[in-house]
């Protein structure tokens, strides 16, 4: 028997942390930056050549499109980053604590399914998952995105995958929560 089974038979399972999820504005502000970037782009350009060439300094409106576009682009950076939301689980509930005043309580008992479905890049490349946990009562949807770490892209390797443990989903035998015997 591992130390993490002693602990779990004596004193109960307790697990807390934290993860990434998207903001839920993110796709519309990231438009709405592109758009900003493109059209400052083409105003620089358009409005400051002609001074550029009459004063023989080409170097301010080039420092002045250079700033403009690494501006935008580090808000749609941060945009991407997501937010952070914290839980905190144990032998009989899972808590999510989100920004924005969305505080989640699952039992596992009322849990049914919980489902992954993959959210890409333009380039195809995996960022995270789209999560759906369905109740009794209603299905609750996270955007789960990976941390830094890229090493850890499975579901499995998500918070959420402790729901699907603990309510019985993963075909893991009752006596082990984390499919150990």
């Amino acid at each position: 028997m591992t130390g993490d089974q002693v602990f779990e038979q004596r004193f109960g399972f307790r697990a807390k942390g934290e993860f990434r999820c998207s903001f839920p504005f993110e796709t519309v502000f990231s438009g709405i930056a592109a758009g900003f970037l493109v059209l400052g782009e083409l105003s620089f350009l358009l409005n400051y050549t002609e001074l550029a060439f009459r004063t023989n300094n080409m170097l301010t409106p080039l420092v002045i499109m250079v700033v403009w576009g690494f501006f935008w682009l580090w808000i749609v950076r941060i945009s991407f980053t997501g937010m952070t939301c914290r839980y905190e689980a144990d032998d009989k509930e899972f808590r999510i604590n989100a920004p924005f005043n969305r505080n989640e309580v699952f039992y596992y008992a009322d849990v049914e399914s919980v489902s992954y479905k993959p959210i890409k890049y333009l380039t195809g490349r995996v960022r995270g998952y789209s999560v759906t946990i369905k109740s009794r009562y209603r299905a609750y949807n996270y955007k789960y995105i990976f941390s830094k770490n890229k090493l850890k892209t499975a579901p499995d390797d998500s918070p959420f995958h402790m729901i699907e443990e603990h309510a019985g989903l993963t075909g893991a035998s009752e006596g082990s929560v984390h499919g150990r015997t």
